[in-house]
């Protein structure tokens, strides 16, 4: 069992790599290129500050997220199992989720009170993003609250 498991996950990374690249590749290349964290003439190790703090961001912050997504869903579906009454919970939040995907899907943009909390989000933390290693760290933990297929939507 846990062989398979590994095994699919395996799988599935491999394929939604491309879907990654695609999706954040030129968002993600351009917050790390117009932070110089460094003097010029600092060798190697200057070149890779900005890019490994901004993915270590994206890595931690891509896990835990993961975690408590995992986490959370296993808790409910596991409760849902036992107390009859938390049934049609997880039977709304699937059709809430797919719902939320279909509407994307038709509209190609998110919600207007959403693009406004994000556009508000991104004029107070924009002045701190690029200036020091934290604040690229900072960008890299936030980027999991970006729904990839919007990144580009403005």
């Amino acid at each position: 069992m846990q062989l398979a498991l590994a095994a699919a996950a395996l799988l599935m990374g491999l394929a939604g790599g491309p879907h990654c690249v695609a999706m954040c590749g030129a968002a993600s290349s351009a917050v790390i290129r117009i932070v110089p964290l460094a003097p010029a003439g600092h060798g190697a190790a200057a070149a890779f500050a900005a890019p490994g703090a901004f993915h270590l961001g994206r890595i931690a912050s891509y896990s835990v997220a993961g975690a408590i997504a995992a986490a959370s869903v296993d808790s409910l579906a596991l409760a849902s199992i036992h107390v009859a009454a938390l049934r049609p919970l997880w039977v709304l939040l699937h059709v809430f989720v797919f719902t939320w995907g279909a509407m994307l899907a038709a509209t190609g943009r998110q919600p207007l009170w959403a693009q406004r909390i994000g556009r508000s989000l991104e004029a107070r933390l924009r002045p701190h993003a690029g200036s020091t290693w934290l604040g690229v760290f900072a960008t890299g933990l936030l980027w999991v609250a970006l729904p990839c297929g919007l990144l580009y939507r403005r």
